[in-house]
C-alpha cells in the first residue's frame, strides 16, 4: 500500500469513527434550538416557560448566559452523548436521570429537573 492510499483510508476510518456520536450534531443553531425547547413548552406555553426561566436565572445568576447554559444542559458525559441517537433523546434521558437522582428545583410552585429548569432559562434568553 502506498502512502496516498494509507492516508485516504486512515482519514476515512477516522471519519467513520466520529459519525455514530455526531448523528445529532447537525449545526450549532439547530442544537441550540433543541436545548432551548423544553418539553414543558407544549404544556405550559411560551409565557410561563419564559417566566420559569427568568426565575431560574435569578436564583442561579452564574447560569445566566447562553454560552454557559448551552454547555451545561447536555452535560459532560461524552459517552452518553455519543450513545444517544438524537440530542432530544439525550435530554429526555437526562431529565429522567435528574428526577431519579433528586436533582430538582422548585420554580414558582413547579418541581422541575435541573435540565428542564436550565432549558427554560435558555429559552428565556433566546426568546425574551
Amino acid at each position: 500500500m502506498d502512502r496516498r492510499h494509507f492516508i485516504t483510508r486512515a482519514a476515512a476510518g477516522t471519519l467513520a469513527l466520529g459519525l455514530p456520536g455526531a448523528t445529532w450534531q447537525t449545526g450549532p443553531s439547530e442544537n441550540l434550538q433543541t436545548l432551548a425547547r423544553p418539553a414543558l413548552l407544549d404544556m405550559l406555553g411560551n409565557r410561563r416557560v419564559r417566566d420559569l426561566g427568568v426565575h431560574y436565572r435569578e436564583m442561579y445568576p452564574a447560569e445566566s448566559s447562553v454560552n454557559i447554559l448551552s454547555a451545561v444542559i447536555p452535560g459532560n458525559d461524552r459517552q452518553a452523548l455519543a450513545g444517544a441517537p438524537t440530542l432530544h433523546s439525550h435530554l429526555k434521558t437526562a431529565i429522567r436521570g435528574d428526577f431519579a437522582a433528586g436533582r430538582t428545583v422548585l420554580l414558582k410552585g413547579w418541581v422541575l429537573s435541573v435540565t428542564e429548569a436550565r432549558q427554560c432559562a435558555l429559552f428565556s434568553l433566546i426568546y425574551p
